[in-house]
C-alpha cells in the first residue's frame, strides 16, 4: 500500500524571514541555537535573520558548518547548544547547514547516542527530537522539507545517512529575499541539484503520483528560469520560482532516490560541490534508463523544455553547459584514485532501494567512469 508523506509547515514568499517570531513561539522555543556557516555571516544574510528575531528572546549562535558537514561540525555545535541551555535549533543556509541542524535536533533528543547508533538505523529515531525550524539560503537541496540528512565523517570520507519522518523541520521559512547574493556557481549547482531531485523523485519505483506532480513541475520551473538567476542574481522573479522548485525537488524525494545520488555521494570523498557531482552524473544514468523507462524520461524530456520527443539526457548535459558546470567531474578537480572503491560505495547505497533499475556493478563501473570523464 502506497503511503504518501507530507511537508511541514511552510511560511513562502518575500519577507517569510518575518515571520521567525511567530514559528518560535509556535514551537515553544525560548532560546534557540542559530546553526549556519561562517560565508553566510560575512555575505551579511544571517544578519538579515537575526534581525527577525524577536526582542527579548535569548539565541545562542555556531557558526562552524563546513561545506560538507562533518560530525565534528556537530559536536562542536551540540557543545555550544548544552552550555547555553538551548531548547531548540534553527538551521540557516544551503543543505549543509539544514542537515547539520537536523544532526543537532537528533542529538538533543536522545542524550548519551552519536550519529552512528542512527545511520542507517532509522527505528532508533524517534520523536524525542527538539523543534527545528529551516531557512534555506539557497536553492538546491531542499532539505527544509525532506526527511534525510548527511554528514561525512570527516573531510575525506563518504556520507553519514540519516533518515526519519522525526529528522523532517517543525517549520520551514522560505524567503527568496535571502538567496539573491548567491554567487553564479553556488546559483548553478544547487539549482540543478534540485533538478535531480525531481528526477529521481519522479523515477522512483515507488508509487506516489503527487510527487511525480511535483517533480515535473519543479523541472520545469529550474528550466524557465535558472539561466536568468544564473546570469543576474537579482531577478526577484527568477530567484522565487527556483527556491519553490528547491522545496518542490526536497518534496520529490520523499519519494525515493536512485543511482544518480549513489554515484554522486560515492564520488563525495574528495570535497567537490555536492550539485556539481549529482547534475554531472544525471546525463549518464538517464542514458542507462533507456529502453526500460521510456514513457518516463519523455515527460523529463517535455518537462527539460525539448519536448516528448526529445532527449532528456541530452537536455540535462546541455544545460549543465550553459551553466558552465561539467559533465565530466575530473574538470571540478576530481581524480580517480581506486575506481572499484568508488564502485562499491555506489553498489551499497541505501539509494538503491527506490530505483526502477539497479545498475550491477559492472553497470555502476561504467556510469561512474562516465561521470569522471
Amino acid at each position: 500500500m502506497p503511503i504518501l508523506p507530507g511537508v511541514p509547515n511552510v511560511h513562502f514568499d518575500f519577507g517569510a524571514v518575518d515571520t521567525l517570531g511567530g514559528a518560535l513561539a509556535e514551537l515553544e522555543i525560548n532560546h534557540p541555537i542559530l546553526v549556519t556557516d561562517e560565508g553566510l555571516v560575512a555575505a551579511g544574510v544571517f544578519d538579515k535573520v537575526t534581525a527577525a528575531m524577536p526582542v527579548g528572546v535569548d539565541y545562542s549562535v555556531f557558526t562552524g558548518v563546513h561545506e560538507n558537514p562533518i560530525i565534528g561540525d556537530v559536536e562542536k555545535g551540540m557543545e555550544v547548544y548544552r552550555t547555553d541551555g538551548c531548547d531548540g535549533v534553527v538551521a540557516i543556509g544551503g543543505g549543509s547547514s539544514i542537515d547539520s541542524g537536523k544532526a543537532m535536533s537528533l542529538l538533543a533528543g536522545h542524550s548519551g547516542k552519536t550519529l552512528f547508533d542512527f545511520s542507517g538505523q532509522s527505528q532508533n529515531i524517534t520523536k524525542a527530537c527538539v523543534p527545528l525550524i529551516a531557512i534555506p539560503t539557497t536553492a538546491g537541496t531542499g532539505s527544509e522539507v525532506s526527511r534525510g540528512a548527511g554528514i561525512h565523517t570527516d573531510d575525506h570520507t563518504g556520507t553519514l545517512g540519516l533518515g526519519s519522518p522525526y529528522l523532517q523541520p517543525n517549520i520551514a521559512i522560505c524567503d527568496p529575499d535571502l538567496t539573491l547574493t548567491l554567487p553564479p556557481f553556488l546559483t548553478a549547482g544547487t539549482g540543478m541539484d534540485v533538478v535531480t531531485h525531481c528526477v529521481e523523485g519522479y523515477m522512483s519505483k515507488n508509487v506516489n503520483p503527487p510527487a511525480e506532480a511535483v517533480a515535473l513541475d519543479g523541472i520545469r520551473r529550474v528550466a524557465a528560469y535558472i539561466e536568468r538567476a544564473f546570469k543576474d542574481g537579482s531577478d526577484r522573479e527568477a530567484r522565487w520560482h527556483m527556491l519553490m522548485a528547491a522545496m518542490q525537488g526536497g518534496m520529490s524525494i520523499l519519494a525515493g532516490l536512485g543511482p544518480i545520488h549513489a554515484v554522486g555521494l560515492a564520488l563525495s570523498e574528495q570535497g567537490h560541490h555536492h550539485g556539481a557531482l549529482v547534475t554531472a552524473a544525471t546525463p549518464p544514468v538517464l542514458r542507462f534508463f533507456q529502453g526500460q523507462e521510456d514513457k518516463k524520461l519523455a515527460y523529463l524530456a517535455a518537462a527539460m523544455g525539448v519536448g516528448e520527443n526529445g532527449d532528456a539526457a541530452q537536455a540535462v548535459a546541455d544545460l549543465n553547459a550553459r551553466l558552465e558546470l561539467p559533465n565530466a567531474v575530473k574538470n571540478l578537480g576530481y581524480e580517480m584514485k581506486d575506481v572499484d572503491h568508488v564502485t562499491a560505495a555506489a553498489v551499497g547505497s541505501h539509494f538503491n532501494y527506490t530505483s526502477p533499475k539497479v545498475p550491477t556493478e559492472a553497470e555502476y563501473k561504467q556510469l561512474i567512469l562516465e561521470t569522471v570523464g
